[in-house]
């Protein structure tokens, strides 16, 4: 009977613990990728409130969806509109500032209301949305009309 005998040397242990390491850094870095904020944006135009018990019949309202598609829960702070034009600046929805920020969980959406008539829609260029961290998302009105 012969004497069967495994060696283990250190290149081996150190090509090992390498290769290792690899795949430990790739899925962490994974996964942080995973965790970041992430909100999709849409705004529908022409929308009216039913019943229009509030005084607000024959209206027609811009309506900004925000849905968090990330896995963490994000507080959106304020919601605006960036405008074209000679005076350009940026807008900022009354929803946002009367009702205070509003926190999204995984899966879940909030929406503001704009009187669409106070709004000129060929000037407006982009959706602004900020969270409570200070991060500034932006979404093309132009594509968030499709």
């Amino acid at each position: 009977m012969t004497d069967f005998k495994i060696e283990i040397t250190a290149d081996t242990v150190a090509w090992y613990a390498a290769i290792v390491a690899t795949i430990s850094v790739f899925f962490s870095g994974l996964n942080i990728w995973r965790d970041r904020p992430r909100i999709k944006i849409s705004l529908k135009k022409n929308m009216k409130i039913y019943p229009a018990d509030i005084g607000e019949e024959d209206k027609e309202f811009l309506v900004i969806d925000i849905a968090n598609v990330g896995r963490r829960p994000i507080t959106i702070t304020h919601v605006g509109f960036e405008e074209t034009g000679e005076d350009a600046g940026a807008i900022l929805v009354a929803d946002s500032v009367k009702h205070g920020s509003r926190e999204i969980q995984e899966g879940k959406s909030t929406s503001y209301l704009v009187n669409q008539s106070q709004m000129k829609l060929e000037r407006l260029k982009n959706i602004i949305v900020f969270d409570a961290t200070g991060k500034k998302y932006r979404r093309k009105v132009k594509k968030a009309l499709k």
